[in-house]
């Protein structure tokens, strides 16, 4: 919306290209890099975080491997390596 009141529809696309730049910095450049200068304590403090959410997705997990196997086996999903006949 800024982008666009001052630049028109160049705006647009620079605000795009400004919030991909943003996007990347913030949220992967940054707790890489933080992460790799305290790996152990970050490792100590994740490590209980991916605990608990290992607990509570565990179900959802187990209805989405049931979901893809019955449908593999029903002939209606096919596989990258499936032998198809000609």
């Amino acid at each position: 919306m800024i982008g666009m009141r001052l630049y028109g529809d160049a705006g647009v696309g620079l605000q795009q290209v400004c919030s991909l730049r943003d996007a990347c910095l913030f949220l992967e450049i940054f707790p890489k890099t933080v992460a790799a200068m305290h790996a152990e304590k970050v490792g100590f403090v994740s490590s209980h975080i991916l605990t608990v959410l290992l607990k509570i997705f565990y179900p959802a997990s187990l209805v989405d491997e049931y979901f893809t196997k019955s449908l593999i086996a029903s002939g209606q999903a096919k596989t990258r390596y499936a032998k198809t006949s000609n």
